[in-house]
């Protein structure tokens, strides 16, 4: 019997992009270098957002405060310069 052509695909335990929260913070961790990526970290329970930008060729870590946008239910958006759209929900 013969393999599909993508049978032996090398695939990442690595993820591109973390982001956890510590401290009222979202921190961002860039494991590779993915250009420059636009960070939106929206509550869609009261509208607050904040929309920043880090170029991850010079800079692999960075941080949201979010401390003002209070609980709810929060949305982190990642978009690379390539347009690779990461996406992640964290509730307080």
């Amino acid at each position: 019997t013969r393999k599909p052509a993508n049978a032996n695909i090398h695939r990442s335990l690595i993820q591109d992009v973390e982001a956890y929260y510590q401290n009222e913070n979202i921190r961002i961790v860039c494991n590779q270098s993915i250009g420059y990526a636009c960070i939106e970290v929206l509550n869609v329970d009261n509208g607050c957002n904040i929309v920043t930008n880090i170029d991850t060729n010079n800079q692999q870590m960075t941080h949201v405060d979010i401390g003002s946008m209070g609980c709810g239910n929060y949305i982190i958006s990642i978009t690379t310069q390539t347009n690779v759209y990461y996406m992640g929900e964290l509730s307080l």
